[in-house]
């Protein structure tokens, strides 16, 4: 059966991470939302109002809400429905099955199931979402063995590793927590300390003597070192070096400079304000314990301190002393003293070499995407 994914209207929510994608385009955990559906339907297209994204579906079929993560009980509420029906829960709309005309009676699904709702989702959940994937991981080219001077703690059964990657000698992983998966590829160089709940993705690499805290996932050909404390990484970004990273959500195709820091807790305890787009100010997150949420193709220069809750948007160029602002916007750059739009042709023309280096290009609709993000949310002094 075909399926579609669309978006609501709190989309803004989870910008800037949505902000250049589907939100079920995001990688979480090992897979993306839109993986995480496939595993129960043959197609699953995708439907978004924002036009510049260039998803647009026919309004017939089973429709669901793109940031919710499927499980065997949610998908039979959604098998279930009939031609005209909609799925809810908690007076808010799941899924419904059209053709030829709206939907109109209402179900009330009971299941259980995970929902994306703020930013702070992605790691503040990151947890369950890693344990989903290795309950449900494909295990045809994965194995338990470990590997030849590599110390485990904890029961090795809670280690999945693909047959192709590797970890080298001197690693400590520790199972007791949750479980490690290792896909193809990937390295986990010498010395480095790992806890469970754990991913890493195909053909990233976890840098020598690197200390990792679950949960963490470190999406595909990322390179990461230096000390994470439950982070996500979408996915080709690179935090190469020394220095602190926590509870915190990078995007695609960023990078720290050596010895960047960040700090996920400010010193009096309290709880972490952050800016949301979707009011345009600080709002509190609830958390004690919140770092920096980093948009795609966003870069900072050696020693670059981020303040707890920072957010940084698409395609800024942060480098300087002190700290920058808890919100640098999209297209900017510079720093703590001084910040100034980033020139639209330079930023793309930095986006075009550092894809070259991984063998890619940027396409057509990725500059179109970002050509919108600039108009739109792109810094203005």
């Amino acid at each position: 059966m075909k399926v579609t994914l669309f978006e609501n209207k709190e989309i803004a929510d989870l910008f800037p991470i949505a902000m250049t994608r589907h939100v079920a385009e995001i990688r979480w955990g090992k897979l993306t939302i839109q993986e995480k559906w496939g595993h129960y339907f043959e197609e699953v297209q995708l439907h978004s109002d924002r036009d510049y994204l260039g998803w647009t579906a026919e309004h017939s079929g089973v429709w669901i809400l793109g940031n919710i993560v499927p499980n065997p009980a949610l998908v039979d509420c959604i098998n279930n429905l009939l031609p005209g029906q909609s799925l809810f829960q908690e007076n808010e709309l799941l899924a419904y099955h059209t053709f030829e005309h709206e939907p109109k009676d209402a179900v009330e699904c009971t299941a259980p199931f995970v929902k994306l709702k703020q930013l702070s989702d992605l790691f503040s959940l990151l947890g369950k979402i890693i344990c989903d994937d290795y309950d449900n991981l494909e295990t045809n080219n994965f194995h338990h063995q470990v590997p030849a001077g590599v110390t485990i703690i904890g029961d090795s059964s809670q280690l999945m590793i693909a047959s192709d990657a590797k970890i080298q000698p001197g690693s400590i992983l520790n199972c007791s927590e949750g479980p490690i998966i290792v896909d193809a590829q990937a390295e986990v160089m010498e010395g480095s300390m790992v806890r469970g709940p754990f991913y890493l993705g195909k053909k990233a690499t976890l840098k020598m003597g690197a200390k990792v805290y679950g949960p963490t996932a470190i999406g595909p050909e990322c390179k990461v070192g230096g000390e994470v404390s439950n982070v996500l990484f979408l996915g080709f970004s690179n935090k190469a070096h020394d220095g602190f990273l926590g509870n915190a959500v990078v995007g695609e195709w960023c990078n720290f400079g050596a010895d960047s820091n960040c700090s996920n807790l400010k010193n009096n305890y309290s709880l972490v304000k952050q800016y949301s787009y979707a009011t345009g100010r600080e709002e509190n997150t609830g958390l004690t314990f919140c770092g920096v949420v980093m948009g795609d193709h966003s870069k900072c220069g050696i020693n670059t301190m981020f303040n707890t809750g920072t957010v940084v948007g698409i395609a800024a160029n942060i480098f300087g002393g002190g700290f920058p602002n808890k919100h640098i916007p999209s297209f900017s750059w510079g720093g703590s003293e001084d910040l100034v739009p980033y020139d639209f042709e330079k930023g793309i023309e930095t986006i075009r070499v550092v894809k070259k280096r991984r063998g890619l290009e940027l396409s057509d609709r990725e500059w179109h995407v970002l050509s919108e993000i600039h108009r739109q949310f792109g810094y203005k002094k």
